[in-house]
């Protein structure tokens, strides 16, 4: 087996284990590079069809469970009439290993351990799987102190099938519950039953239930209560925790394992976890034993043999008596008529008690497409037990619906067999592509590809997006949805066009023009001297009044202003040639300026012939100027200057201007 590979892709490496139904390797997968353990089933299953069918559907229902303290199982399948499970490598010891090498191990490791079971158990048990051979053997402790359970599902499996396997049987009658013993249901309780019994062995370092048979030590799971007193020195808690895991009594053990975790955590701060007194743990017989589910058939033939001979007994007991050959009459008659109808008695009853013990059979009924609830109560009235082992996505059937059934329709069933079922979670999911920023046109293809639907679309305008492209969708883009659902668009139409009256602003000075234009931006400001006006007064704009413009035009106006020598006016030392004052050429420009701001420094370098020079560095209070100032410069006629304006430190604007 070693260096064979499996799949074209498992190599097996080395042999690391062996259990009563397979043997263990490790392996190395090539398609992902890593180590993986497989689990081959040994020879003497291979013959068993239904076993082998038990065990691929037991295996890959387990491999639907995923948490961090159950081995992952990746794989199953068979290959050369070679039947396999491959599973999650884990560097570590088994914990009947650690506990062979420690002994008794302290308290709260050991807590710390059933912890970590009990949530693992916890999440199968809402999947509706139940491991049903939880033992030492089939925990690993990792080398970073992770417990991980092993085996999910193959209990069951065996349990199933027609093949017994007396070592394994013998394996694991030490942590098998009463009710698996007895032949009954078996729900959560048996693996917390098992549960418990592990805790006792970490605790104490030995098995509560011993015996010369397996028979033996099954009849004292049934009968006798776990030996408190082998606990020592632990606190009566701990005691309580234990004796309530192993409870005989299925009513009296914890229902769920989540109530495992959350006692763990009352034990952690000083609390009781339960309302039982203890009395409710002294050792105590429980009747109603169904022997022929612990009894085979050599267990059977001794306890016959060992029958007591009663024949011979009583003709040891008369021997040296007197025996009186004369009886009565009349009692031989009466006790004649008396055994006539105790024997009368005894086959009515026993008759009585066979069709009590003989179980009902049914058909299996067909449960496609019905929901769980309904699927439940049908088989409720048959007392037979439905249970749901996954949930997967069908196109075809409504969510919570049931898909398959195990066993097949028309198969015979008995009253207390359970069916297991898989549900419908409804259509398949598929991710969201990302539509944003496409155009609605070229989205059908994708949303087909996607096995998508185009929904509702509304449009809104956009000064940003271009008409025709889409801005949102619902659902957002990477999300999950199922198979057919609808995606909803909004698309720009572009840019809303709204028409403003232009008002008129001939007369009015640059406030008044801004209070009036809504809608409508002031533009360029330039300035004229006009001596018959009112200076500061618009002269002319550049759009006529109560005419139509589009919302965010921009309207140039000319306001009237006094030509006279400012403080602000500016003239380079080249051209204060008084003798040539009359041929300069003046110019202005403004500088609007931050309202938020109470004081800006504002600073102009002026550029001619590659010569720089400052003409003009002061501090300058916006309100005082009414937030725009004015600058005046003058040049000779045909003369160029360049202008660059800072306000505070930063480059404002630059410009050319030709005198």
């Amino acid at each position: 087996m070693i260096n064979k590979t499996l799949k074209n892709r498992y190599e097996i490496l080395e042999k690391i284990g062996e259990g009563g139904t397979s043997k263990i390797y490790k392996a190395k997968c090539k398609l992902l590079n890593r180590y993986v353990a497989i689990k081959i089933l040994k020879d003497e299953f291979l013959e068993d069809e239904e076993f082998l069918k038990n065990f691929k559907n037991e295996s890959k229902s387990a491999a639907s469970i995923s948490h961090p303290n159950i081995v992952n199982i990746y794989d199953v399948g068979e290959e050369e009439n070679l039947h396999f499970i491959v599973m999650e490598y884990v560097e570590g010891v088994t914990l009947k290993e650690y506990i062979k090498k420690e002994g008794k191990i302290e308290l709260e490791k050991a807590l710390n351990i059933i912890k970590q079971i009990a949530l693992a158990l916890d999440k199968a048990h809402k999947s509706s799987i139940i491991h049903r051979d939880i033992k030492p053997e089939n925990i690993l402790i990792s080398n970073e102190n992770l417990v991980k359970i092993l085996d999910f599902g193959i209990a069951k499996a065996v349990t199933k099938s027609t093949v017994i396997n007396k070592k394994e049987i013998i394996g694991s009658i030490y942590y098998l519950s009463p009710e698996q013993v007895k032949g009954q249901i078996v729900d959560e309780g048996a693996d917390i039953y098992a549960l418990g019994i592990v805790l006792y062995e970490m605790l104490t370092g030995i098995l509560p239930f011993s015996g010369d048979t397996p028979v033996d030590i099954a009849l004292k799971h049934v009968n006798e209560e776990v030996d408190l007193d082998k606990l020592g020195n632990y606190s009566f808690e701990i005691k309580e925790f234990v004796a309530k895991m192993t409870n005989k009594n299925r009513m009296k053990r914890y229902n769920k394992a989540k109530d495992v975790v959350n006692d763990l955590e009352n034990i952690k701060k000083g609390r009781r976890i339960s309302n039982n007194k203890p009395s409710d743990f002294n050792t105590k017989k429980i009747d109603d034993i169904d022997f022929k589910k612990i009894l085979d058939k050599e267990d059977a033939k001794k306890n016959n043999n060992t029958q007591i001979d009663l024949k011979s007994a009583l003709t040891k007991e008369s021997t040296g008596k007197n025996v009186k050959n004369n009886r009565n009459k009349k009692q031989a008659i009466v006790g004649g008529i008396l055994a006539f109808f105790v024997s009368i008695l005894f086959a009515f009853g026993f008759i009585f008690v066979k069709n009590m013990m003989t179980k009902k059979e049914y058909k299996t009924p067909d449960m496609t497409n019905l929901s769980f609830v309904e699927a439940k109560d049908i088989l409720t009235q048959k007392n037979i037990f439905l249970v749901k082992r996954r949930e997967d996505y069908n196109k075809d059937i409504i969510k919570g619906n049931i898909i398959s059934q195990e066993p097949q329709v028309g198969t015979i069933i008995k009253e207390g067999d359970e069916i297991a079922v898989v549900t419908s979670l409804g259509m398949p999911l598929t991710k969201v592509p990302s539509f944003k920023g496409k155009k609605l046109v070229d989205a059908s293809k994708v949303l087909k590809e996607s096995n998508l639907e185009e929904g509702l679309v509304d449009y809104e305008y956009s000064n940003i997006v271009s008409e025709g492209v889409i801005i949102s969708q619902n659902p957002q883009a990477f999300t999950k949805v199922q198979e057919g659902s609808r995606v909803n668009f909004i698309v720009s139409q572009g840019r809303e066009i709204k028409i403003m009256n232009v008002p008129n602003l001939i007369g009015k000075t640059i406030e008044q023009a801004k209070s009036e234009l809504k809608g409508i931006y002031l533009g360029k400001i330039e300035y004229s001297e006009d001596r018959e006006k009112e200076e500061g007064k618009i002269l002319k704009q550049s759009l006529p009044a109560n005419t139509s413009a589009e919302e965010g035009s921009k309207i140039d106006i000319v306001v009237n202003k006094f030509e006279e020598l400012q403080e602000d006016s500016l003239l380079s030392e080249d051209d204060e040639d008084e003798n040539d004052l009359t041929d300069l050429v003046k110019k202005s420009f403004t500088i609007p300026l931050s309202t938020n701001k109470d004081e800006i420094h504002v600073f102009i370098k002026e550029i001619k012939n590659n010569k720089e020079k400052i003409i003009y560095n002061k501090k300058v209070n916006p309100k005082q100027v009414d937030n725009i100032l004015y600058i005046n410069v003058k040049g000779k006629p045909g003369e160029t200057k360049k202008y660059e304006i800072y306000l505070d430190e930063s480059l404002y604007f630059d410009t050319v201007v030709t005198f």
